[in-house]
């Protein structure tokens, strides 16, 4: 069934908006990601503005009179976070004033706060004041948007930035998570859609997220498409990418890794690795590997879905080995191939793995499992959602050829 519900599905937690004239912006997090902060629905993109904050979940408010400050959340961290804000020059990015503790967030200034971590007990709350400053009274009627005490197929909602429509209406933004009954939620925070309303002179309030808000009229479509600003805007890296390591042609067609010692298990240096977020919960991911001329490396290259380096699967041509390893439970076939065509399928409850010749690609050749993984294995308490894509590890820098990626 087709649902308005998560309008950015796959990892893209922690949404703030902005509406200018017609067009919605929205970015998201991206944590262990590069290229970071994604930017959807946008026509153009800006030059960034740096500022010094040690701390998380950074917002910007633009007073009346034009003056910027910011506020976010600084560490140590919970239980012991407090709210600070201080004054930037939008543009140079540099502090006006000192940081100062504020309380959290018919009239005033009215700051929205994420609270009870991002899991069960996520929450928002709203604050008001006529001063920038403060003193800030909290609503008595807290929490204005919550999953908690729902047993629904929608969960951890929280980190909600509210707007105002070109009609009128008053909506949020928020991260959610789509979780079945055994508690599974591979998916991770995807950004939901939650309508709400703010009556003049009084509280802001938000409705329970729903998979189609009542609302909005029912979509008859096959669901969101994201149409990317380029075709190579959706590929991403881990950490800090080298980016010499990596040559895409045909706009993508054709993908050219440089093999790295680091390998993806690990939580420093620069693993070869691209990849697009999985978007969604049915579908499947499949390349065609070369390694005509590697035969005499030792290279560890083929499909992969990634978490982070303490979770993730793959199925992959080991060279030393000439086999065609599953890494998580470690099923080996041996083969000897000069093109491999992978491919990994996906659903809510499983990722199926399975290999054929290279040559095969495009055709209804037979394909051979090799392995599957419960998405339960991949579900956690986190915040980042699965990239499917390809990578290479060598003991020596070597280039492996890939073609015909493609994630659904």
């Amino acid at each position: 069934m087709s649902t308005i519900n998560p309008i950015i599905p796959g990892f893209a937690p922690d949404p703030s908006t902005v509406r200018i004239g017609d067009v919605y912006f929205i970015i998201t997090s991206s944590f262990h990601l590069f290229l970071g902060l994604p930017i959807y629905a946008s026509k153009d993109l800006s030059d960034p503005v740096y500022f010094d904050f040690y701390g998380i979940d950074p917002s910007i408010f633009i007073d009346e009179d034009g003056r910027v400050y910011i506020q976010g959340s600084s560490i140590p961290g919970a239980p012991h976070t407090k709210i600070h804000q201080f004054e930037i020059d939008l543009g140079t990015g540099v502090k006006l004033s000192d940081g100062r503790e504020i309380w959290a967030g018919t009239g005033g200034i009215h700051p929205e706060v994420a609270e009870g971590g991002t899991l069960e007990g996520h929450m928002m709350t709203v604050a008001r004041s006529k001063d920038i400053w403060g003193p800030y009274e909290s609503n008595s009627i807290n929490p204005i948007l919550t999953a908690g005490g729902d047993n629904g197929h929608i969960q951890h909602t929280g980190q909600c930035d509210m707007f105002q429509s070109d009609n009128g209406g008053w909506w949020g933004v928020c991260l959610s998570v789509r979780k079945d009954v055994r508690g599974r939620y591979n998916m991770g925070q995807e950004t939901f859609l939650a309508s709400g309303s703010w009556p003049e002179g009084e509280w802001p309030s938000l409705n329970r997220v729903e998979l189609n808000p009542k609302t909005l009229p029912q979509i008859t479509s096959s669901g969101l498409d994201i149409v990317p600003a380029s075709p190579l805007s959706e590929f991403v890296h881990i950490h800090d990418a080298e980016l010499d390591k990596y040559k895409v042609l045909d706009q993508g067609g054709s993908i050219f890794l440089e093999a790295s010692l680091i390998d993806l298990s690990e939580s420093f240096g620069s693993p070869t690795f691209t990849g697009k977020r999985q978007r969604q919960i049915d579908g499947k991911s499949e390349v065609v590997i070369l390694t005509t001329g590697a035969q005499t490396e030792h290279i560890k290259a083929g499909l992969l879905c990634y978490k982070n380096q303490q979770r993730f699967f793959r199925i992959s041509y080991d060279t030393s080995e000439t086999a065609v390893v599953f890494e998580v439970w470690n099923n080996t076939d041996k083969i000897h191939r000069t093109a491999l065509n992978f491919r990994i399928e996906y659903t809510e409850k499983e990722y199926p793995a399975s290999y054929r010749n290279g040559e095969c690609f495009g055709t209804d050749a037979k394909w051979h499992f090799v392995g599957s993984l419960d998405t339960l294995e991949l579900t956690n308490l986190d915040f980042v959602g699965p990239v499917l894509g390809v990578f290479a590890v060598a003991k020596q820098p070597v280039e492996v050829e890939f073609r015909h990626f493609q994630v659904e």
